[in-house]
């Protein structure tokens, strides 16, 4: 009877495990670049912006439509589900913040797999 019950435990697990749906996307954090005290003045609250095509990134017009578009929490972190494929991802602190990404990120996102990154954001005044 005990050696019943664990097969039946045992194959139980497996099916869980086997049939358990590993999400794929990115995930990280979005912190000031150490150059930039003023930066850190306050919660690393900022918008992530997730574009399908490389296009030059600036904070004070910001992608209109991005792919997808999400907020970290007060400490800098997100995580954004997508399917395999590459990604440009850039931040800023907040909207049409003076604390911005450089740049949109290449990130190439594999199957099954959280794609880790971080953002440093830099100080970038208006033009």
């Amino acid at each position: 009877m005990a050696v019943s019950l664990l097969v039946v435990v045992a194959a139980v697990g497996l099916l869980i495990s086997l049939s358990s749906r590993h999400e794929s996307g990115i995930k990280g954090v979005v912190r000031c670049a150490a150059p930039v005290t003023s930066c850190r003045l306050s919660p690393v609250t900022a918008v992530v912006y997730v574009v399908l095509d490389p296009v030059v990134f600036n904070p004070f017009g910001p992608p209109a439509e991005p792919y997808k578009q999400l907020l970290t929490d007060g400490s800098g972190h997100f995580q954004v589900v997508l399917p395999p494929g590459t990604y440009w991802i850039a931040a800023e602190k907040r909207e049409n913040s003076i604390f911005a990404s450089d740049e949109f990120a290449k990130v190439a996102v594999q199957s099954g797999i959280m794609t880790e990154i971080t953002l440093d954001l830099d100080l970038h005044l208006p033009q």
